[in-house]
């Protein structure tokens, strides 16, 4: 089978044969990974997202403004631009003096609602936005424009 010049059959040398395989093996991957990323954003659908900041400082709802640039400030993810935003009261938990839990407002800080449209990728548990997972409950450190707020995912729909 093999010969003294170490080739298959008299014809094709093994060191031939793998160069080839792995040629074909590093083909076949990049086009799959390369199909993939291309499924994955056929598949993507605007979603509405809803954050909820319970306490900022009242300095930073100041810089809020609709059309503003939202993305997540550890992923860059981008969530489109604000489409609605309200401020109100702070909820602050805190303890009264018999040591019941309540929520109460606190000063120089409020509540903000920020909701912007973005392109994703709805799965039985989540959305995908910029290949990373986001549920209702999830914190996030959202960029809406110059602000920059410590936010849980409120709504998504």
């Amino acid at each position: 089978m093999i010969d003294k010049n170490g080739r298959l059959f008299g014809k094709i040398s093994i060191i031939d044969i793998c160069i080839v395989l792995a040629l074909v093996l590093a083909a076949v991957f990049i086009v799959r990974q390369l199909t993939a990323k291309a499924e994955l954003r056929t598949s993507e659908e605007p979603i509405q997202i809803t954050f909820f900041a319970e306490e900022a400082p009242i300095y930073v709802a100041d810089y809020l403004a609709i059309g503003a640039r939202m993305e997540n400030d550890d992923t860059g993810d981008f969530f489109g631009y604000s489409e609605s935003f309200s401020v109100g009261e702070s909820l602050t938990n805190t303890v009264d003096k018999t040591g019941t839990p309540q929520r109460s407002p606190k000063e120089d800080f409020c509540s903000i609602i920020v909701t912007g449209t973005a392109m994703g990728q709805r799965t039985e548990t989540s959305v995908l936005i910029g290949g990373n997972r986001y549920e209702v409950g999830k914190y996030v450190v959202l960029r809406v424009g110059l602000a920059k707020l410590a936010v849980k995912v409120m709504a998504i729909q």
